[in-house]
């Protein structure tokens, strides 16, 4: 009897431990829940702890491209003596824009960062409490998001403390460019090796995508694609959130991203194309994907 009570005592305890980490119902992730979606795609499964880390990344993202889609829009084109120019970015005075040469586009982008002598929560907060408009463009939106997770779980961290200690395992760091620190950041600690891909049927809560638009746009200032985040799955679709008016009312599928794509080349390419054959070459364009590294974010937060 002793021996029966003990184990239905193990088993209460297990089970409560499941329902706490693995579960729905918890109320850190009420962004996540109201929002409708399934941590966990079809035929899949996933141990409490995965689950747990998975979901609060998911609800980060969530509720801050919540902020930033109702906050923000993207700079706009400026003509001056025959070029182009783009509108100066608006974002918090604890953040910071650097000019850097995008690996994948081959190109020099804008990007944001939080400054050095500010702490990750604090930057995250200042966005969450902008009075003026955030003007900033998708990548952008996507490191704010991504520092957003990162401040989830290391509220107290500064960037120079990151790279300091970034520097026990990487001498070279301080050296290194802009983007390849980024890099460094993110897949020491959340994100793995960023790859191309056709198949995203792998793909879980918290992984980041991006979606090529049409070939030809890859130089232009619309449609060249979408940095996206996975934040859960409705049925059998995964369902991703970026920076723009698509995703004002929430998270889309691929699909939906891609048709999207497709339409703002046929709309605003001065060579107009079907919208039929711009979906066509919007969907021969490779995904770029990669994957949360859970295994480092538990070792990291076992420190």
């Amino acid at each position: 009897m002793v021996f029966m009570f003990k184990k239905l005592l193990l088993l209460g305890i297990i089970f409560s431990f499941t329902v706490v980490i693995g579960g729905g119902d918890s109320e850190d992730f009420l962004f996540f829940k109201s929002s409708g979606l399934a941590s966990i795609g079809p035929c899949r499964t996933m141990d409490p702890m995965e689950n747990q880390i998975r979901r609060k990344a998911a609800n980060v993202i969530l509720e801050i491209y919540d902020v930033v889609n109702n906050k923000g829009r993207f700079p706009e084109l400026k003509q001056n003596a025959g070029k182009a120019l783009q509108e100066e970015f608006s974002i918090p005075s604890s953040w910071e824009v650097t000019q850097a040469s995008s690996r994948i586009e081959g190109i020099q982008i804008r990007h944001v960062s939080p400054k050095e002598d500010v702490s990750l929560s604090k930057c995250v907060s200042h966005i969450c409490e902008y009075k003026g408009e955030l003007v900033v463009e998708c990548t952008s939106a996507a490191t704010m998001a991504k520092f957003s997770v990162f401040s989830a779980f290391y509220s107290d961290l500064r960037i120079n403390s990151i790279k300091s200690f970034l520097c026990r395992e990487l001498p070279n760091f301080a050296i290194a460019t802009y983007f390849e620190k980024l890099n460094t950041i993110f897949s020491n600690y959340l994100y793995d090796e960023l790859l191309s891909t056709d198949d995203i049927s792998d793909i879980q809560l918290g992984d980041f995508l991006y979606i090529k638009g049409h070939p030809l746009c890859l130089t232009a200032d619309y449609a060249r694609g979408e940095n996206l985040y996975c934040v859960g799955f409705k049925r059998c679709n995964p369902m991703f959130i970026g920076f723009g008016q698509l995703f004002i009312d929430g998270p889309k599928t691929a699909e939906q991203i891609q048709h999207s794509l497709a339409e703002a080349y046929a709309l605003q390419s001065p060579d107009y194309v079907e919208a039929a054959e711009a979906l066509r070459e919007v969907k021969k364009q490779h995904f770029y994907q990669s994957k949360i590294g859970i295994e480092k974010i538990r070792k990291a937060l076992r420190l």
